[in-house]
């Protein structure tokens, strides 16, 4: 009876243990963007899209910006301890102010045990990038190209990927249009909205929708693109 009641208390130490070590080895991820004041808010939606996906990851991933409006305010050590950095080559000059501010090279820093995504286009070559220890990748760079929630999403996605986190499916890069027709989402459901490149494409797939009432009163709203690729139109 002693010895059958030692083994149990150990069978239910090893299985507490089993209980306890998932939450013990969950870990904190830190991604930061280095880029322009406007992308910030698409970002946040994108992050906010994530999390309704994957609720648990809430306590699990740190976001931060280095911005014109923020550079000046950044912890820089929480910059350096980045597990991905995601970098518009565009800003390369803030990339150049914030290493001479704080003397530190800070693609070659994170990317010694972390990772850098390079992304855009600037007036130096990627390679000026890749050669510090940067990632260029194809999927990211249409991602950023082609901009709009989708695609901001896409690209958090990849870079949380990166960053460890598992199970993330990373969506096709969505095209940019010139002109299309745009259905917004519904924010309750966290439901992004949809883009479509001609009247014929909406009007199919609207007429499919619940909410559809043929003869009910339509009312549309234009706006220009950039509205939408700024992540303004949700």
């Amino acid at each position: 009876m002693t010895l059958m009641k030692s083994l149990l208390r150990g069978a239910l130490g090893a299985l507490l243990l089993l209980l306890i070590l998932p939450l013990q080895a969950a870990e904190r991820v830190t991604l930061t963007y280095l880029m322009s004041d406007g992308q910030v808010p698409g970002v946040n939606l994108a992050l906010k899209k994530v999390l309704a996906e994957r609720p648990e990851l809430r306590d699990q991933v740190r976001l931060q910006f280095v911005t014109e409006s923020v550079i000046e305010r950044v912890d820089a050590a929480a910059i350096v301890a980045s597990d991905v950095l995601v970098l518009d080559m565009m800003n390369q000059a803030m990339l150049d102010r914030f290493n001479g501010e704080h003397q530190i090279d800070l693609i070659r820093a994170i990317a010694s045990r972390g990772k850098v995504l390079v992304v855009g286009s600037g007036t130096v070559p990627k390679e000026y990038f890749t050669e510090q220890g940067a990632h260029f990748d194809e999927r990211a760079q249409a991602y950023w190209q082609h901009s709009g929630p989708a695609n901001q999403l896409g690209l958090l996605k990849q870079a949380l990927t990166l960053a460890g986190v598992s199970g993330l499916v990373l969506p096709e890069p969505e095209p940019s249009l010139e002109f299309g027709y745009y259905y917004p989402g519904d924010a309750r459901r966290s439901s992004q909205g949809r883009v479509f490149a001609d009247w014929a494409s909406f009007d199919a797939w609207r007429r499919q929708q619940p909410g559809y009432r043929p003869g009910a009163v339509e009312v549309a709203v234009p706006f220009y693109k950039a509205s939408y690729y700024g992540g303004e139109t949700t």
